[in-house]
């Protein structure tokens, strides 16, 4: 089965610590949690007094990661919003596992599921491996088991990264200002 812990780490190595670019449409960030999306998240007076008593933003960054308490919030966090919500802990190929899991933090957990449903369907060549799903955004126990039994795994995870880097393409042709987040957010596509 697959390893939320495997998962978390690779998607913190996109998602740093603090960042509050007037471009960036979540607004403050904390290692990949949004204010625009997550106000009440349990972390943000942690992180506001952070900055209120550091003001630099490289010793508020320090700061913050030597917090126990802001840390083990940003894992739960993860855990609950973005991996229990798609049951990847009953996907049994790890590198899926953390795709989903990485695209749901970076572009929502809908997206993501819809990206694995669509994929699914056109690798089904025409219905002969396995009859389409529905593509409702909502990861059950029919698109599972589809991951878990796939004749064609690396086929798979190849259309959720071609997903997943056409998304970013958009975004930048569609908003210039985006197109700085551009490298970072290719870091994030791998399609070897």
């Amino acid at each position: 089965m697959a390893d939320f812990n495997k998962a978390f780490a690779l998607t913190l190595n996109f998602e740093g610590g603090l960042a509050n670019d007037p471009d960036d449409k979540g607004g403050l960030t904390y290692a990949g949690v949004t204010t625009r999306d997550w106000p009440n998240w349990k972390g943000w007076p942690i992180i506001h007094t952070a900055i209120a008593q550091y003001k630099n933003t490289d010793v508020v960054n320090r700061a913050l990661k030597a917090n126990g308490t802001l840390q083990t919030l940003v894992k739960e966090f993860y855990k609950t919003y973005y991996w229990d919500v798609h049951k990847l802990d009953l996907c049994t190929n790890q590198l899926i596992a953390s795709e989903l899991f990485d695209t749901s933090v970076n572009q929502g957990t809908r997206t993501a599921a819809l990206y694995l449903q669509q994929s699914l369907n056109v690798l089904n060549n025409q219905g002969k491996a396995y009859p389409d799903i529905a593509e409702d955004g909502i990861i059950g126990p029919q698109t599972i088991a589809l991951v878990n039994t796939h004749p064609r795994p690396k086929d798979l995870l190849l259309m959720l990264n071609i997903l997943q880097g056409y998304k970013y393409f958009i975004n930048a042709r569609n908003n210039p200002t985006q197109e700085k987040f551009m490298r970072s957010w290719l870091s994030r596509v791998e399609l070897a």
